[in-house]
C-alpha cells in the first residue's frame, strides 16, 4: 500500500513537472477572487473583505509579464459609534509587474504593483485613517503564487498572495489572497 502511493505521488510529480506547452506570451489578461484583511491598526476598523482584480498587459517573455491592474474590496468598519455597522470600498488603479519561474507545467512567480488606492466614504475619518480631505493615496503591493498551465498554452490558473502598504493611509496594511485564471493571446 505505501508502495502504490508512493508510486502514484511519483506520477501526479512528473505529470507537473513534463514538458509543458508553449506558455502564452504576448497580450494576456487575468482575472482574480478572494479576500482582503487589513493588519496593523486597520485592522481595528475594518474587517475581512471579498476583493477582485483584473489585469491585462504583456508578456515579452514566459518569463516575465508587465501591465495594467484594477482591485476593489468591501469591508465592513468597526469604528466606534456613531456611525455603526457601515461599510466602506476600496479601490485600486496601477500598473505591476511579473516575474515567473516556469518549472514544468508549474509557474511560480512573484509580483509587484503600485498605483493610486481610493477609499469611497468617509467613515474612517474619525479614526484618523483617512481624512475630509483625502480619500485617496498611493500603495504598493507585493506578493506572489503558483499557477498550473493547461494543455491549452493560452490558459493558466492560480492561487497567489499579496501585502499591501498604503503611505496616506496611517496604519493601514493589507493581505490578500486570491485565486486566478489567465488568459493569453
Amino acid at each position: 500500500m505505501r508502495l502504490a502511493k508512493r508510486v502514484g505521488a511519483l506520477a501526479t510529480l512528473a505529470t507537473l513537472l513534463a514538458a509543458a506547452p508553449a506558455r502564452g506570451e504576448g497580450i494576456f489578461a487575468e482575472a482574480g477572487l478572494g479576500a482582503q484583511a487589513f493588519i496593523g491598526d486597520g485592522a481595528n476598523y475594518a474587517a475581512l473583505g471579498p476583493a477582485f482584480d483584473i489585469r491585462a498587459g504583456y508578456a515579452p517573455q514566459e518569463w516575465l509579464a508587465i501591465g495594467l491592474y484594477a482591485a476593489g474590496s468591501m469591508h465592513a468598519t468597526t469604528t466606534p459609534p456613531p456611525p455603526e455597522h457601515q461599510f466602506f470600498q476600496m479601490y485600486k488603479l496601477g500598473a505591476d509587474v511579473r516575474w515567473t519561474l516556469p518549472v514544468g507545467r508549474i509557474g511560480l512567480f512573484a509580483e509587484g504593483s503600485g498605483g493610486i488606492a481610493f477609499i469611497n466614504t468617509n467613515v474612517l475619518d474619525q479614526v484618523g485613517i483617512t481624512l475630509p480631505y483625502r480619500h485617496s493615496g498611493p500603495f504598493l503591493l507585493a506578493g506572489g503564487g503558483i499557477e498550473y498551465h493547461s494543455d491549452n498554452p493560452r490558459f493558466a490558473f492560480g492561487i497567489a498572495g499579496d501585502y499591501g502598504a498604503y503611505p496616506l493611509f496611517p496604519g493601514l496594511f493589507s493581505v490578500g489572497m486570491r485565486v486566478t485564471v489567465r488568459y493569453a493571446w
